[in-house]
């Protein structure tokens, strides 16, 4: 809350962590950045596959087994390096709330929060084509 000087009082926290704050760290940043080059290795070994006119098992088991991997490994280090950073800094100022506040009636947290879904979707619908095609590339008896 402002003073009579136009600080802020001493019982208010001296700074708002927020989401592009938190993500500001090593862990997060280097997930973010294994999520984007396995996403592209995806995209890419997905291109090869369907563009080539006899597919190789190998690109398939890069493509939809392993890259898959790294993505979802690149994507859970970003909250693990935000929950490791707010920790971080509640216990360098201790009058930081606790846990994250959402407000839905904020534009800003709406959009985000239906960002994040449609991504969550979009991933899990991906997930299960890979899914299927690894399982075809396990299953066909190419020589």
């Amino acid at each position: 809350m402002p003073d009579e000087v136009g600080g802020t009082s001493p019982d208010a926290p001296t700074e708002v962590l927020g989401l592009k704050v938190l993500v500001r760290n090593y862990i997060s940043l280097i997930g973010l950045a294994l999520a984007l080059v396995a996403l592209a290795n995806i995209i890419f070994l997905f291109l090869i596959d369907v563009v080539s006119a006899q597919p190789s098992p190998y690109i398939g088991i890069l493509a939809y087994m392993i890259m898959p991997g790294f993505l979802v490994l690149g994507l859970a280090m970003v909250p693990a390096g935000v929950w490791i950073e707010r920790r971080r800094r509640r216990r360098e100022e201790p009058s930081l709330p606790q846990f994250p506040r959402l407000d839905l009636n904020d534009p800003r947290q709406r959009s985000t929060i239906a960002f994040f879904m449609a991504f969550v979707v979009l991933f899990v619908i991906l997930s299960a084509v890979g899914s299927y095609r690894a399982y075809e590339f396990t299953d066909s008896v190419n020589s």
